[in-house]
Parts: structure tokens; C-alpha cells; sequence
């Protein structure tokens, strides 16, 4: 009789799971075809007021109310957004425009989203910003305090989707203000989401870069080493100033390491001794600096580069033997430069530097095999 229960059971769950999947696949259908009438009523809806703006006549005031309640509804928005980013490719004057006239709906829009209490709702909001701001080409000052405002939400999506559309504006001031406002109020972001926005920019960054250096020293460490990871993926015309800080021992360690990456980007002949320093200095200096240093020495040919690194193979650390074994690798160095090391009594130095010499072996082996 137990097994009987079992079986009954079984069919049961087997059952509700078939009903489950048949009503999904039919409500999504039925979403999929409201979807599609709400898209076509949107298209010509907005379509209706292109026209009137290529006609000279200002958009309709029960179209803008219409959608500051229309556009309440995420499913909504959603749709706007989609609509206008099809338009936008065949009429970006005029979306330009309208965007603008439908500015006045800010004010009750970012009521609505920011105090739903549903942190994702707001930042979905947040995002269309952001797409809406690539489209405009211009930032009013409504939507620059919400942007600003955002940024200090709890929410990491919601601070991002503010930054993207931060970005996105091309103003380098609104950039800065952004920056000022994390780091003043020690908005936890993470530096590699900073770092990598920034190269989102669409605005001149040249502009940007002088003015995040004027701004320099009013930021703290922590942010002063993402505007240094900016400059070192975006430009290489700046040695003078990193190089001052490099030598700085008064400096932030994290800033100084930023700073040795940089001159492993882009070489340089007065920062080539401060780099072999530090790949030497293997007792005074914490061992980031040299194993930092090691991998920067790479872009440095030459036979000092090629002693420093092979003392470094023997220093007790992990991480400046790798480092260090990876960039006589990456320098071609050879038997007859590395056979102290390969035939010498350190078995540490000797199996780090065997594993990356096997390891570019195998590398080469297989671009050939290609």
C-alpha cells in the first residue's frame, strides 16, 4: 500500500509540473503578443509627435501627461526604451527633441522608482538614463541631480547604471563631480568598476585627464589610484608627474605600485633605475614593489634587466620569482643567460623559471600547430 502512496504521489508532482510548464509557455505567449500591440501603439504614438517636431510644432501636452503615467510601469518603459532606440537611428534630431519636452516627467518618474523600495526597479530607471542620454546628447540639470544623487544608494546597480549615464554625457565636470561625491563620502564602489567606467567617457578625454589632474590632490588615495589606472590604459604623456609620485616614498603604497604599472605600459629612461631599485630592494620595501617591479621590467630589455631579475628568482617570495621568471621569458632570454640558474643549487629559482620556459614552449608549439 506504501509503494501504491508513492506512486500517486509521483504522478501528482509529475502532473503539476506538466500544468506549470503549459501555463508558462502560455502566459508567456500572451505577454509576447501584449508586448507587441504596446510596441505598435508606442511606434505610433511617438512616431505622431516626430512628425509634429519635423513640422515645427511643439509635442502634445496630453501625450507628455499621458506618458508621466504610462511610464510608471516597468513593462512600460521597457517597451519606450526599445521603441525609441529603433527610432533614434532614423531620426536623432528630432528623438533629441522629444526627449527634451518629455524632461518634465522626471520629477514624478524618479518619485515613483526611488521610492518603490524595490532597489532593481530603480536601477532598471537608472538605466534607461542612461540610454536616453546617449541619445540626447545633453545633460539637463534635473537628471544631473538625480545622476548625482544616485551615487549614494546602498545598491551597487543602482550606482553604476548612474555612472554609465555619468559617463555617457561627455561633460568632464559632471565627471568629476561624480568622483568627488564617492570619495568625499566614502561611497563604497569598487575601484575596478571606476577605473574601467572611465574609459566609457564619451567626451574629449584629454579634457578629462587635465581636469582630473588639477583635482588631484583633492581626492584621497583610494581614488587617486583609479584616475592613475585611467591615465595608464588611456594615455601615455603623462611621465613626469607619475614618475614624481613614483619616487615619492611618502606616498601611498597602492598609488606608487599604480604608478610602477605604468612605466610597465609605457617605458621610460629615467624610471627604468627607480625600477631596478625596486626589483632589488628585496629587504627594505614591502614585497609588492618588487614583484610589481619584476613584471614592469619586461618592457625593459638589456643585460641589467636580465641580473636583476635573475637575483630576484632567489628571493624568498612566490609571487617576485614568478614575476620575475615570467619576465626573463617574456625577454627571450636564453640557456647561456639563465645556466647559473637552470644548473645552480636553488631548486626554487630553478623549477619557477623551468615553468614558465615550458610554459612559452608550449605556447609557441601550439601557435605553430594553428
Amino acid at each position: 500500500m506504501g509503494v501504491e502512496i508513492l506512486v500517486y504521489i509521483y504522478l501528482a508532482v509529475c502532473l503539476a509540473m506538466i500544468l506549470f510548464n503549459i501555463w508558462t509557455i502560455i502566459f508567456s505567449k500572451l505577454r509576447d503578443k501584449a508586448n507587441e500591440k504596446l510596441r505598435e501603439r508606442y511606434m505610433s504614438m511617438i512616431s505622431e509627435e516626430l512628425n509634429a517636431i519635423r513640422e515645427g510644432r511643439e509635442t502634445d501636452e496630453h501625450h507628455v501627461k499621458y506618458m508621466k503615467r504610462a511610464l510608471r510601469r516597468q513593462e512600460h518603459l521597457l517597451v519606450f526604451i526599445q521603441v525609441m532606440t529603433e527610432l533614434f537611428t532614423e531620426f536623432p534630431a528630432e528623438i533629441r527633441t522629444y526627449i527634451y519636452s518629455l524632461s518634465v516627467a522626471l520629477d514624478t518618474l524618479i518619485n515613483h522608482y526611488k521610492n518603490n523600495n524595490d532597489p532593481i526597479r530603480y536601477a532598471f530607471f537608472l538605466y534607461s538614463l542612461r540610454v536616453f542620454q546617449q541619445m540626447s546628447g545633453a545633460t539637463p540639470p534635473k537628471v544631473k541631480d538625480i545622476l548625482l544623487g544616485a551615487l549614494r544608494e546602498p545598491n551597487t546597480y543602482c550606482r553604476e547604471n548612474a555612472l554609465q549615464a555619468i559617463y555617457r554625457s561627455g561633460e568632464s565636470e559632471l565627471v568629476i563631480k561624480a568622483l568627488s561625491v564617492i570619495d568625499s563620502e566614502h561611497i563604497n564602489h569598487s575601484r575596478k568598476l571606476l577605473s574601467d567606467g572611465l574609459l566609457e567617457f564619451t567626451g574629449n578625454s584629454r579634457e578629462l585627464i587635465d581636469r582630473l589632474w588639477e583635482n588631484f590632490e583633492n581626492f584621497g588615495p583610494g581614488m587617486q589610484v583609479v584616475i592613475l589606472d585611467y591615465i595608464r590604459f588611456c594615455s601615455p604623456g603623462h611621465r613626469d608627474r607619475i614618475l614624481d609620485i613614483l619616487k615619492d616614498k611618502n606616498r601611498d603604497s597602492e598609488l606608487r605600485f599604480s604608478c610602477i604599472r605604468y612605466f610597465g605600459k609605457y617605458p621610460d629612461e629615467e624610471a627604468y633605475p627607480v625600477l631596478l631599485q625596486m626589483a632589488g630592494d628585496l629587504g627594505n620595501l614591502r614585497w609588492e614593489y618588487p614583484a610589481i617591479a619584476c613584471s614592469a621590467l619586461a618592457s625593459y630589455p638589456g643585460s641589467q634587466t636580465i641580473e636583476t631579475l635573475k637575483r630576484a628568482l632567489h628571493v624568498a617570495n612566490w609571487y617576485v620569482r614568478y614575476n620575475a621568471a615570467e619576465s626573463l621569458t617574456k625577454l627571450g632570454a636564453g640557456y647561456i643567460d639563465l645556466i647559473e640558474v637552470i644548473d645552480g643549487n636553488d631548486r626554487y629559482a630553478r623549477e619557477i623559471l623551468q615553468f614558465q620556459l615550458d610554459m612559452k614552449y608550449n605556447q609557441q608549439k601550439e601557435a605553430i600547430s594553428k
